[in-house]
């Protein structure tokens, strides 16, 4: 499940203040939300 190589784009919306945050840090939004849904997913996974 985890290692589907597909990708499908989705539109997120946040906070202005969280955005600029990001971009200030060179934080790739995509990225850590990948990271923590496949975190989460786990997690459920797991209980």
């Amino acid at each position: 499940m985890f290692d589907e190589v597909k990708e499908e784009k989705k539109t997120l919306t946040i906070p202005a203040w969280l955005n600029r945050q990001a971009i200030r840090y060179g934080i790739n939004c995509s990225k850590v939300l990948k990271k923590a849904l496949i975190a989460e997913l786990k997690e459920i996974r797991n209980n």
